[in-house]
């Protein structure tokens, strides 16, 4: 079975990786095209995006404590009990989307505006996949 570059850009979008070594020769994409896209998704731009957003909607703290949980929404980091939680970017902003709008009902499909901006939409299903590595963090 060919490893595909639509396969490796869906990866990479879905997860932070600090290193990704691949084949350049891909039957739809090649490997430098890959790169390419992947290094387009603005992230540093829109971390602090984030936090003006969480402000403007009245979190005038870069802080939010819900029970045990702590999200930062200046650093992007989380913690439980003052204990980092590791979490890949995507899964962080299913937590921040979490924590900013706490007693409030999120659609699968609004989680999905927020994590991928409307830019890039993967199949829903995959917010079950970050729900269930948030909750074995």
């Amino acid at each position: 079975m060919m490893d595909l570059g639509e396969d490796r850009l869906e990866i990479g979008k879905l997860y932070d990786y600090d290193i990704s070594i691949f084949d350049s020769m891909s039957p739809d994409i090649d490997g430098y095209e890959v790169l390419r896209r992947l290094r387009s998704d603005p992230r540093e731009l829109v971390a602090p995006l984030h936090a003006i957003v969480a402000r403007a909607r009245g979190h005038s703290q870069s802080m939010i404590n819900t029970g045990r949980l702590s999200v930062n929404l200046d650093s992007r980091t989380a913690e439980v009990d003052s204990r980092p939680l590791h979490l890949a970017v995507k899964e962080y902003a299913i937590l921040e989307l979490l924590s900013l709008r706490k007693g409030t009902t999120l659609t699968k499909d609004m989680s999905l505006n927020h994590v991928y901006g409307g830019i890039y939409k993967p199949e829903v299903k995959i917010i079950d996949v970050f729900i269930c590595k948030l909750r074995k963090s």
